[in-house]
């Protein structure tokens, strides 16, 4: 089951057997709104919520847009499709990163992209930002400032726009990510 709820409950399943209570989550893409979703089922555990880039309300998106794209997955034509999505999203990383992303999406079966794309056109990511009172803050990309990204829903997630990478922003420049990172604990700590 690749639905986000469920992915979520996988996380969540990892955790309790760690014995891990309270936590802050950090999510990237899809992982972004599967770590939304575990915080909204739980709020009371997770301590704070910083999204990379997080994928965005894909219910939002025309299907006429999105059926092509799930029809190329579907298809023959899967290593070409998601080739070339992939690419769009590489736009401004380092070589290093391109290579090594491709290289993972490669080891990645095709179940699991095709699911996990499918589950994201079904999930309204809004509902859960409303139930998570706790602080929140996303990076994104400057390709990733749409109607229908996370940040653009009205649901109060302070963002800041993250420009000079691709996608893989953490990657493309892992140290001034960290930072960003770094200083979201510290505002998480002074809240608790």
């Amino acid at each position: 089951d690749f639905s986000i709820p469920a992915l979520a409950e996988d996380v969540e399943h990892t955790l309790n057997r760690l014995g891990i209570r309270e936590f802050v989550l950090i999510g990237h893409s899809a992982g972004g709104i599967v770590a939304l979703e575990l915080a909204a089922q739980h709020p009371g555990h997770v301590l704070g919520l910083m999204l990379a880039d997080p994928a965005g309300d894909f219910t939002r998106v025309p299907r006429e847009m999105m059926e092509p794209l799930l029809a190329g997955l579907d298809s023959d034509a899967y290593r070409q499709t998601i080739g070339n999505y992939w690419n769009s999203n590489l736009a401004g990383s380092r070589p290093e990163v391109e290579g090594r992303v491709l290289a993972d999406l490669e080891a990645t079966p095709k179940q699991t992209v095709v699911g996990v794309f499918k589950a994201q056109m079904n999930y309204d990511p809004a509902c859960a930002l409303r139930r998570y009172p706790g602080p929140k803050f996303s990076l994104v990309t400057p390709n990733n400032d749409m109607p229908f990204s996370l940040h653009n829903l009205g649901e109060d997630l302070p963002y800041e726009i993250f420009p000079g990478t691709g996608h893989w922003l953490h990657m493309d420049r892992p140290e001034d990510f960290n930072h960003k990172m770094d200083d979201f604990l510290v505002e998480v700590v002074s809240e608790t």
